[in-house]
């Protein structure tokens, strides 16, 4: 499956979330202006990351990881075939994104 770009950028709420991990949200968003392939056994996963990305919990040092409460709702809410699977898949997206997040620090 192909993604191009998410223009919800500009739809996500700030309510709560440091300024600058909302800019860099943002702005991955707006880094998406390229397709890339997302494998078949990825998408799933990937639909749940998108879903929950502004269920970041921040401390004083930025995001620290995603809540899995909602990373469980939007899984329930989907009605993922495979919860334990497709966890692990957003917990490596997760990881990722934390190890990105910590660079540009």
């Amino acid at each position: 499956m192909l993604f191009e770009g998410d223009p919800s950028a500009a739809a996500i709420s700030d309510d709560g979330v440091p300024p600058e991990l909302m800019d860099q949200i943002r702005g991955d968003l707006r880094e998406r202006d390229r397709t890339v392939e997302v494998w078949d056994e990825n998408w799933e996963p990937f639909e749940v990351f998108r879903l929950t990305l502004t269920q970041w919990r921040v401390s004083f040092g930025g995001p620290t990881g995603l809540d899995y409460t909602a990373v469980s709702a939007v899984m329930g809410l989907r009605s993922v075939e495979d919860p334990a699977d497709c966890l692990e898949r957003v917990r490596v997206m997760e990881l990722e994104y934390l190890r990105r997040f910590s660079e540009a620090r």
